[in-house]
């Protein structure tokens, strides 16, 4: 039984890479970076750093997508990219010998199972890996009409800033349900199970072997205002809102006076998870 990892990935999550991709390392037999040639903002993405990601992490595979000048459509681009992604797997798994070339039903995908990620959700891969390798999980994913939407801890502004409030934003799938159909779906990641709710069941926020999320998505977290600044000005959702400048000025007010702030994102409750703190699992990333 194979796996993939997909990574959606900006140089704008370069903080989070390195952890991410040691951890994938932990449990993949392929971890391919989808890589869009613009940014949201339409800016060139920084070939400088992707060279430099490539030469700490040759095994990797980088998955280039073309994005056109002033290109805005998110959903599009997030769905373009992991199509690539998904390709470039199939073909490396082929390339290293790790299966036979396969074609069932004409479409021509692989007895693998993708796991896709966004450049800022960072797996616990000693966890994933031996949840990956039971025996109890391996029986389940002998049946290739489930997926899993996995469990993840979610924090916002800071590191250390956690959500009381789980969710499952990490999508574990068998390769024969990733058409381009359900890849190009309206609802992004999660069109891919939506895409084939007919055929495919879907187990919702799948902790580990001890019963805890093994990931965690640094969504909203940047090292500096300034950052944090440009992620609620060039991310997909950019235009719901009007006043993220005042938003994000008033969290880091609260900050700065020690205070939590208010997740503006969703309205979570957080929680501060300090440095030795036993009874909540320490973030991989911090500064």
């Amino acid at each position: 039984m194979r796996l993939v990892t997909v990574v959606l990935y900006s140089s704008h999550e370069g903080v989070y890479i390195d952890a991410l991709l040691r951890n994938t390392h932990l449990f993949s037999d392929v971890v391919v970076l989808a890589v869009g040639a613009r940014q949201f903002d339409s800016t060139p993405e920084d070939v400088v750093h992707l060279a430099e990601l490539h030469d700490t992490f040759p095994e990797v595979v980088l998955a280039l997508y073309p994005v056109r000048a002033n290109e805005t459509d998110a959903i599009a681009l997030h769905n373009r990219g992991r199509e690539y992604g998904v390709v470039r797997g199939r073909r490396e798994l082929v390339k290293r010998g790790l299966l036979q070339q396969e074609q069932q039903a004409g479409r021509g995908w692989s007895n693998a199972w993708f796991l896709m990620l966004d450049g800022d959700e960072v797996p616990d891969g000693a966890r994933f890996r031996q949840w990956w390798r039971d025996p109890a999980t391996r029986q389940r994913l002998a049946n290739a009409s489930e997926a899993y939407k996995l469990a993840n801890y979610w924090l916002f502004m800071l590191p250390r800033l956690v959500a009381e409030q789980v969710e499952d934003s990490v999508l574990l799938v068998h390769d024969a349900h990733l058409t381009r159909t359900a890849l190009n779906h309206p609802r992004d990641r999660d069109g891919i199970w939506m895409a084939n709710s007919q055929t495919l069941h879907v187990h919702r926020a799948v902790p580990g072997l001890d019963g805890l999320p093994m990931f965690w998505h640094y969504s909203w977290v940047r090292r500096t205002r300034a950052a944090l600044l440009h992620k609620v000005m060039t991310w997909g959702h950019n235009t719901d809102r009007t006043d993220w400048r005042k938003l994000v000025d008033e969290a880091y007010a609260l900050v700065d006076q020690g205070k939590v702030p208010q997740d503006f994102v969703h309205g979570y409750k957080l929680r501060w998870v300090a440095q030795g703190d036993t009874s909540h699992p320490q973030p991989p990333v911090v500064w």
